[in-house]
Order: C-alpha cells, then structure tokens, then sequence
C-alpha cells in the first residue's frame, strides 16, 4: 500500500514515509502556485518552470532539505505557514536579481560578496555544481564559493568567473578570506567535558557559513593536539571538534552520537561523518555498527601510525 511505501531517497531520515513527503511536497508546489509560479519537484530540488524571471541565474533550483527537516519537526497543519516564511524571502531576492546582477558585473564589485560555504555533495543536482566554482571536501562534502546577498545567495559563478578573467584558486582565496572576516566577529567555540582527556568543542553561529571553518580548523590552537584534531559538521551553523593528543579523544562516542543527533534533526544538515584534520589535510573516518551497539573504526593509515594503533585497536 502507499502508507509503507519508503520516500524518496532525498528524503529518507526526514519523513518516515512516502506519504508524509508527498504532502510535503505538495504544499512546496501549492505554495508557488499561489504566487503565480509553475515548478517541478525532484530530487529534492524545486525548479521554476514559468511566472519567475531566472535570466540572472543559470540552473536555478531551491533545496528542499532544510525546509523539509524543519517541517518535519512540526504538526503538518503548520507546514504551509513555514513553506511560505522560508521561501518568500528567497523569492522575494529572485525578483529583486537586477541589483544583483549588477553587483556581479565584475570582480571587483562581486569580490566582497565572496563566501565559501560546506554543502553535502547530494545537496545539488549536477547541473547547479556544474555551474558553480568548488572544490572537494572531505567524505560526503564539497566546499562551495558563493556570492551572498541580505537574504539570498547564489552559486552560479562558472561562468561569471570566467568572464571576469579570474581563476577558481583566486575566487577561492578572496572568499575563504571574507568567510573568516565575517566569522571572527560572530562564531565562538565553547568546551565541554573539560576533565575528560580531550574537550569536545562546540562552534555555533547564526550563519550557516559556521561549517566552512573545516578549512582552516588545522589553524586553531584551542581545538587541536600535537595530532590534529576530530571534527565533525553535522549542519551548517555548528561544529564539533575535539584536540588529539598522545591517543584518540575519549570524547569520540560522544561526537558520534551529537553529530548523528544533529545531523538527522537539522536544519541545514551537511553530514554525520567524523573527520580528521592535520594539517591542511583532511580524512573521513569510517564508522560502522558492531554487534552489542558498539561501532568499528577505520582510521587512516597515517592516524594509527602517528598514534601507534594496530589493526587489533581499531574499535
């Protein structure tokens, strides 16, 4: 029957079936009707079809995971009111795009709108990454430049950049620069289980920008050991990190079952992997559920070398 059928991929973890996302979808498309605009819903992307000029964007699509895990966490009679609030202002920005564009007629104008921001790679259908400028993350992540406006921000700069004669180094540079501008002023970390062997630490903001911080996180002395550090951005306005000393942080399970949490309630969920950083490289750690509710860990070669595990002291 379709009451047991499974949602879409896109959705598993969010609605617990096809029915509780079909409705969902369906007040997205309701929403848009009601303002004139004739979409289509896949892959958990809403694509203007007709009724919204997107002459200043290329592949234009709205994500529908945030919205979604947001309504999830409410009574379906509410879903259409927050529908409306998340997506009226996106809309709104849309319509406004001439100023926009016009910000992003050169790089000097568009220079200081720069930001780079952590997506999952599933975040967007190929043809949006294949219009925008990124580069691998590690795991399930892609780190994006974007250009952020108040209350929008757009990715469609491949062909932008190459207009303006800039390289996605250089674009990649000037955005990770203001992202740290903007964060320094705002993000804090906090620490937690102090007399434990390593403190799990907390990054938070009101940006979703936070998780971005996995690129230069090898540069902050309070969350890192004489080994690096674990890490994990479970959405994108928080992260976890704990310092490695002489051996794994006793934090770990902890940073697991947070990011897991926190991750699976979102909004804004990036991934629940758990990362290593040293240096400016950066590694996943393989997770799996063991038999009795423990898990196994398959940490990278140059981890247990540098800590002295064998393959016997993995989990």
């Amino acid at each position: 029957m379709f009451f047991n059928k499974r949602p879409p991929e896109w959705a598993r973890g969010i609605f617990a079936d096809a029915k509780s996302c079909a409705h969902f979808e369906k007040c997205v498309s309701n929403w848009f009707a009601s303002q004139g605009i004739k979409t289509t819903i896949s892959d958990g992307n809403v694509a203007p079809v007709s009724g919204l000029d997107t002459s200043t964007y290329e592949s234009l699509r709205f994500g529908l995971t945030n919205i979604a895990q947001a309504c999830q966490a409410m009574d379906p009679e509410q879903w259409p009111r927050a529908i409306a609030d998340h997506f009226e202002a996106i809309v709104s920005q849309v319509r406004q795009s001439g100023t926009q564009d016009q910000s992003l007629e050169s790089y000097e104008s568009a220079r200081e709108l720069l930001v780079v921001r952590a997506l999952n790679q599933h975040e967007h259908t190929d043809d949006v990454w294949e219009s925008a400028v990124w580069v691998e993350g590690p795991g399930r992540t892609r780190v994006l430049v974007a250009a952020q406006f108040d209350n929008a921000m757009t990715w469609s700069l491949r062909s932008r950049a190459e207009r303006w004669g800039v390289d996605d180094r250089s674009l990649l540079k000037a955005a990770i620069s203001n992202t740290r501008a903007k964060l320094g002023s705002t993000a804090r970390w906090e620490r937690f289980a102090e007399s434990s062997r390593s403190p799990l630490c907390v990054l938070t903001g009101e940006t979703r920008l936070i998780a971005s911080s996995m690129i230069w996180i090898d540069e902050i002395a309070e969350v890192n050991g004489p080994h690096g550090c674990l890490f994990a951005v479970p959405v994108g306005d928080l992260m976890l990190a704990s310092p490695i000393e002489d051996e794994l942080p006793d934090t770990l399970a902890a940073m697991i079952e947070q990011a897991r949490a926190i991750h699976d309630e979102g909004p804004a969920s990036i991934s629940d992997e758990i990362y290593w950083a040293f240096g400016k490289k950066r590694y996943a750690i393989g997770i799996s559920e063991v038999a009795g509710g423990g898990v196994e860990l398959d940490l990278p070669e140059a981890l247990m070398k540098a800590l002295g595990i064998g393959d016997d002291d993995r989990g």
